[in-house]
Order: C-alpha cells, then sequence, then structure tokens
C-alpha cells in the first residue's frame, strides 16, 4: 500500500502582500509617499498603490483561483476606481481552466512565470564559504554605504527621498547582505523578515563579477542569518530555469509552486 502524497504547501499570500506593501513605501523609485492598501476578497489579497502608478509589484493581485472568480467584477472595479491595471500572480495549482477563461474574457493573458521555491533554515546544512568572497551583514550605520552601492547599479535616488525612506534599510525587518571581492563591495541582496517567515530577494551582482559566486555565498549567508533568527520557512522567487534558480536549489530550496503573471492587454 503506497502512501498518500503530501499535500502541495500553499503559497505564504500574507507574507508576499506584506512584503508588497513594505516595497511600495521604500521605494526609491519616486518622492512621492506610498498609498498603498490591501483588499480581502475571499482567499485573494489585492495591492493597490496609486502612488506607483505602472508598477505591477504594487498593484497586484494575489490569490485568485475558483473560489474567487464571482469576486473578479469587484477586483477589476477596484483596480479601475484606482486608475491602476492590475497583475493577477496565479499559482500552478489554481490555475484550472474556469479561471483561465475568467481572465481571458476580461481581456487578461499570461506574461512571464516565476518559479516559488522555500526552505526550512533548521534542516539545512549550509555549504562551505565561496573562495576568495566575504559577506558582511551591513546594519543602520552602514545605511548611507548601502545607497551609494545601489547607485553603482544605475539606481538614483535624491537627498530628501533618500531621507524619508533610509529607514526601511538595514534594519532588523530588511537585512542587508553585501558580498566583497578583491576588496571591492561588488554584489548585495536582502532578507526580509516577517514573524517567523522570512523572502529572500533583490540579489545583484555588478556585470564585472558575475560567474563568481557571489549570489551562492550570499544565499549561504542569508541562510545562516535565517537559522540564527529561528525562522520557521523562508522562500524565494527566480525566473525558472535561470542562474539563480539553480543556485537556489544547490542551497536546499525545494521548488514550490510556478507563479504565471496575468496581465490585461494594452
Amino acid at each position: 500500500m503506497s502512501l498518500p502524497l503530501p499535500l502541495p504547501l500553499p503559497l505564504p499570500l500574507q507574507l508576499i502582500a506584506n512584503y508588497a506593501y513594505f516595497n511600495a513605501a521604500r521605494s526609491l523609485n519616486t518622492a512621492l509617499p506610498s498609498k498603498c492598501e490591501r483588499f480581502r476578497f475571499g482567499r485573494a489579497i489585492a495591492i493597490v498603490d496609486p502612488a506607483r502608478p505602472g508598477n505591477a509589484m504594487c498593484n497586484r493581485v494575489l490569490g485568485y483561483c475558483g473560489d474567487t472568480i464571482s469576486h473578479l467584477p469587484e477586483i477589476l472595479s477596484l483596480f479601475e476606481e484606482y486608475g491602476q491595471p492590475p497583475q493577477f500572480d496565479i499559482s500552478s495549482d489554481d490555475l484550472f481552466p474556469e479561471v483561465v477563461q475568467s481572465l481571458v474574457e476580461n481581456d487578461i493573458s499570461a506574461s512571464e512565470a516565476l518559479t516559488y521555491l522555500n526552505l526550512v533554515p533548521a534542516e539545512v546544512e549550509p555549504s562551505e564559504p565561496s573562495a576568495g568572497i566575504q559577506v558582511e551583514s551591513w546594519e543602520e550605520d552602514r545605511v548611507d554605504d548601502f545607497l551609494e552601492l545601489l547607485k553603482t547599479s544605475g539606481g538614483a535616488c535624491d537627498a530628501e527621498t533618500w531621507k524619508d525612506r533610509r529607514q526601511y534599510y538595514c534594519t532588523d525587518i530588511f537585512r542587508t547582505f553585501v558580498a566583497n571581492c578583491d576588496g571591492q563591495a561588488c554584489a548585495w541582496a536582502t532578507l526580509y523578515v516577517d514573524e517567523d517567515q522570512g523572502f529572500l530577494a533583490n540579489a545583484f551582482t555588478l556585470p564585472d563579477f558575475r560567474n563568481r559566486g557571489c549570489h551562492s555565498a550570499l544565499l549561504r549567508a542569508r541562510i545562516l542569518d535565517a537559522r540564527g533568527l529561528e525562522l520557521h520557512r523562508v522562500y524565494t522567487d527566480v525566473l525558472s530555469g535561470s542562474p539563480s534558480h539553480q543556485n537556489c536549489r544547490r542551497a536546499g530550496f525545494d521548488n514550490q509552486t510556478v507563479v504565471t503573471l496575468w496581465r490585461r492587454d494594452a
């Protein structure tokens, strides 16, 4: 007699919604303060920020599924009221024909897809440090240095905006890790902490330092940090089949689901 297969782990919708709300507040792309709001439609969570027009991460719907199809007119009306085009992040576990039909009938079609992965820090033995790469955790006293590092990747922020937003960076909630090669800060990544869960994101390596193990080193540092914080589980999302995806799998992450991003046709 075969044992039943374990039920698939559901996406942590509240964690993702909280992180989207946080990202709207910390955004450096505009001086306007965030107006982000979150709305419940059954299982689905709608996130809307009219102060972040065109930013799909701040104007999206999580958890849309067969049980929430009846709420679609309300969801679309909400986004029309705020003047924002919605993005629907739909897990492969919820991608049934009736869900697809409800979107297509409203001129909403699939674009790219992301793979979500998860890891229990206490169950993973992190790999050995990458040779020649040192990773530091930058705290509040390095926050202005972190802005200068962001500028090396093309980021920009005026002094007044940074004065308002710097409070969100290099904190206990938004933990910042920087990799050094040859004595130079060359890559960075973050760990967002929400109670006993975390989300790994914002990994970036300067072009001249790619393919040297910086991404893997930053993964290792954040897993170790999550273990020290006794986080129950951490999540991340990557482009399917990308080098980042491969690095996450080697680091001990399990594939959880593929999330397709659906957007209204222009």
